[in-house]
């Protein structure tokens, strides 16, 4: 049987430990990028939706499209924009 020094059991514990955490850090990091809200400008809606900025404009004055408002910047969650899109969705 081998007999390690504590200097060598200690800085194998610190290893240990630090490994451990990496990989926790890692895992939360992945979980918070899962669960991370993507929101969209003005500007990408239009690009996606294909209208003009009146147009985005009218939709949200008559509550057709949700938004969140801060002080004068405005967002759309991308999952809004996305279930507005399935809900008005035509084939043709």
């Amino acid at each position: 049987m081998k007999v390690m020094s504590n200097w060598s059991i200690e800085d194998h514990i610190k290893e240990v430990v630090a490994i451990s955490f990496r990989d926790m850090q890692q895992v939360e990091d992945s979980k918070q990028e899962e669960s991370k809200e993507k929101y969209m400008s003005i500007d990408d809606v239009c690009r996606v939706l294909k209208i003009h900025k009146s147009t985005l404009w009218r939709w949200r004055k008559h509550g057709l499209i949700p938004f969140m408002q801060y002080g004068r910047t405005i967002r759309f969650r991308a999952s809004d924009i996305e279930t507005f899109i399935i809900s008005n969705y035509t084939s043709q």
